[in-house]
């Protein structure tokens, strides 16, 4: 029970700064930093890494909108 929990609070605290991000600020950096460890941390199977994909992709579609430079890699 505990894990499922984890990785909706993880998924949130990555959605957090896409508001900011997407109207061209924000901490672009430390969204990055915390996208690398989550997914360090988590399997692509479990919810974790679902979860955890699923926000990443949707913080990188949307600041690449209007943001095209910034890159996770």
């Amino acid at each position: 029970m505990y894990k499922r929990q984890d990785a909706w609070l993880r998924r949130a605290a990555l959605m957090a700064p896409l508001r900011a991000l997407r109207a061209g600020g924000g901490d672009w950096d430390g969204f990055a930093r915390r996208a690398r460890t989550v997914m360090a941390g988590a399997t692509d199977t479990g919810p974790d890494g679902s979860a955890a994909s699923e926000v990443i992709r949707v913080v990188l579609d949307e600041v690449a909108k209007g943001r095209p430079e910034l890159r996770l890699g």
